[in-house]
């Protein structure tokens, strides 16, 4: 049996290369850095959290949208978040999260949507799902909400990695 490797967390070190090559000789050296796009330090393995809608989702009233998540932080806790409206990447809202959606804008308590698996945790593969049930209720065709689910890393109360807001326009069933 050979050994297994993986990443430990350690910081690194990037190099822009002007002919995209691993090997690089002089000259060819564009920019390299042990910071990211921020400025900030960043260490492997890069956390990140994804978010996929499964194949068995429906946006219909009456129908249940289910987000399959996966992410390399095993075991950390999850949080779901709805919203009427998408904000840009990096610009914080009301509630001082830079989610992609504004946490202060949930759908109307009257829409119903029913959040299973809204906290968890990711299990040992990497993976969790929750879903989002809508009523059958006509009222609700034609409108539009947001789905994130964000972790807070280091406990700080403000969430460090988060999926791409997933857009869910209701329709007809």
């Amino acid at each position: 049996m050979g050994k297994a490797s993986r990443w430990e967390d350690g910081q690194v070190t990037w190099f822009l290369t002007s002919n995209g090559e691993r090997e690089f000789g002089p000259g060819d050296i564009i920019l390299q850095g042990n910071f990211g796009s921020d400025g900030q330090p960043f260490n492997l393995p890069l956390a990140s959290l994804h978010g996929e809608p499964n194949p068995g989702s429906s946006t219909t009233a009456g129908g249940t949208v289910i987000v399959d998540l996966a992410s390399g932080q095993t075991g950390c806790a999850y949080q779901v978040f709805l919203s009427r409206a998408r904000i840009p990447d990096g610009v914080t809202d009301g509630n001082g999260q830079a989610i992609g959606i504004d946490t202060t804008e949930p759908p109307p308590a009257d829409w119903d949507l029913q959040v299973r698996g809204a906290r968890g945790a990711l299990r040992w593969d990497g993976g969790a799902q929750y879903q989002i049930s809508i009523p059958l209720d006509r009222d609700l065709m034609g409108l539009t909400f947001y789905a994130v689910a964000a972790m807070d890393l280091d406990g700080d109360g403000a969430y460090d990695i988060y999926t791409e807001p997933q857009e869910v326009l209701i329709t007809a069933p």
